[in-house]
């Protein structure tokens, strides 16, 4: 994934966390990563491959279908402007 795709991802994935007050910690417990990976996947650092992404969505109650989606979008807004 392209560096501006992950930082989008990323960007999303914290929103989503920050929302719902679930620190960085709790969420890679659930998901069977350290909050340093988490991290990182919000800074677009490294993106979470699709079982992994699909754990940290169910955790935070989000469609992660909806999230690539959103994603997706994004970047391509971002391309047109």
């Amino acid at each position: 994934m392209k560096t501006r795709r992950k930082e989008i991802l990323g960007n999303i994935l914290y929103r989503e966390r920050a929302t719902r007050r679930i620190s960085q910690e709790e969420l890679g417990k659930c998901v069977g990563v350290g909050k340093t990976t988490i991290s990182a996947y919000e800074l677009g650092k490294i993106s979470p491959d699709l079982e992994k992404l699909e754990l940290i969505c169910d955790r935070l109650g989000v469609d992660y279908i909806e999230i690539l989606r959103e994603a997706r979008n994004t970047y391509q807004k971002e391309l047109a402007a």
